[in-house]
């Protein structure tokens, strides 16, 4: 699993982003966000190719991905 605050951290160009990265941010779109969480608390983005991971937070949905085919097209 990949994180999007560990990938950042070592990058000067991406330590702006960390500091908007908030429960407050966030709750400028989504106003429920931070009623359910409060305000001012740091989030982050996970990215993870284990389809295990992903059916435990997400269960009974159905896993989708894009692949290029031999031919070179690109497959959604």
């Amino acid at each position: 699993m990949f994180s999007y605050r560990e990938l950042a951290k070592g990058n000067p160009k991406m330590k702006p982003s960390l500091k908007m990265m908030t429960t407050s941010t966030l709750g400028t779109v989504l106003p429920q966000f931070v009623e359910e969480y409060g305000a001012g608390k740091r989030i982050d983005i996970a990215f993870s190719p284990s389809h295990d991971l992903f059916k435990e937070g997400f269960p009974g949905s159905k896993m989708t991905g894009m692949y290029m085919d031999k031919n070179g097209n690109w497959k959604l």
